[in-house]
């Protein structure tokens, strides 16, 4: 059994915390919670993933295209594929810079003139719509949580402060800990929640 709807999480551009997120949401859907035998995430590049799994729970590869893990008795695998995957090929997909056909497609983005306007000049291009997107906040910012909304006509379903010391909690092995997880968790399961409802509206 598999999540349905899959779930796309993608922002226009890096850096952002979208691997972070994607690698959060990958073990919360291995809870037994779920009832999955199996969590699958596909992303172009699994170097960033792999980093995060490998400190926070040990040996990782089997090879260089494939890492396998096992969480609560659940088989995780992380898949680096460049080619975007089929909404059937996965449970969450990251990295892939737009929506996808099929999936339940979630935008990470900050309150960015530069990011906005990619936006609004891509997406007449884009083959998939955009379900609902999360506002990463950043102090300094011109622009704010409302005006992104009011640009992408999309739902806002979680904001988030931009914190440089999660790279230094990930570089330490401690991002699956759970004084550390515990509000990207948080938006993990609304994620979940969402797409779920999603499929049912």
């Amino acid at each position: 059994m598999s999540f349905r709807p899959p779930i796309n999480l993608f922002s226009v551009k890096g850096g952002i915390g979208a691997t972070t997120l994607a690698a959060v949401l990958h073990r919360e859907l291995a809870h037994p919670s779920h009832r999955l035998d199996r969590v699958r995430t596909v992303t172009p590049d699994m170097r960033d993933m792999a980093a995060i799994f490998a400190q926070s729970v040990g040996g990782y590869t089997n090879n260089d295209r494939t890492l396998n893990y096992a969480f609560d008795g659940v088989l995780t695998t992380i898949t680096a594929q460049h080619t975007p995957p089929a909404h059937d090929e996965c449970d969450i997909a990251e990295g892939y810079g737009r929506p996808l056909p099929g999936f339940y497609n979630v935008l990470l983005v900050k309150p960015c003139y530069l990011a906005l306007s990619k936006i609004v000049r891509e997406r007449d291009s884009w083959e998939a719509p955009l379900d609902a997107h999360i506002v990463i906040e950043e102090d300094g910012r011109p622009l704010r949580a409302a005006d992104v909304t009011h640009v992408l006509g999309t739902r806002c379903i979680a904001n988030m402060m931009w914190n440089p010391a999660i790279g230094r909690i990930i570089d330490a092995g401690l991002l699956m800990s759970p004084q550390y997880t515990h509000y990207d968790l948080n938006v993990a399961r609304f994620i979940i929640e969402e797409a779920e409802c999603h499929v049912t509206r």
